[in-house]
């Protein structure tokens, strides 16, 4: 029978993910297992995704702030081949635009 992580547990390990600790980080931090953190990962985020569906509808929105976040797959941009550049959109930099209120 697996063993079940306390709510407290689950609560700190949420809360290291939420901070901006990696999964690896999280894992060694809390001492959960990595794959334990991944599925503790996806349940909340699929508990969020059904909340802001049943909840986040006909809204009045007049004012709406758009922010990004920069990253890179791979390698920087700066780094990439020109075989890379033309052929691999995956690789390089990545930009994450979001909203809110």
């Amino acid at each position: 029978m697996p063993k079940r992580l306390p709510f407290e547990k689950k609560v700190s390990v949420i809360h290291a993910l939420v901070e901006g600790c990696s999964v690896r980080s999280t894992e060694r931090l809390m001492g959960v297992n990595f794959e334990t953190v991944l599925r503790l990962l996806v349940r909340v985020g699929e508990a969020c995704e059904r909340f802001l569906y049943r909840t986040m509808f006909d809204l009045n929105i007049d004012d709406l702030q758009v922010d990004e976040v920069w990253t890179f797959c791979g390698k920087k941009q700066g780094h990439l081949t020109k075989e890379e550049k033309k052929f691999r959109s995956d690789l390089g930099s990545q930009i994450c635009f979001y909203s809110h209120r």
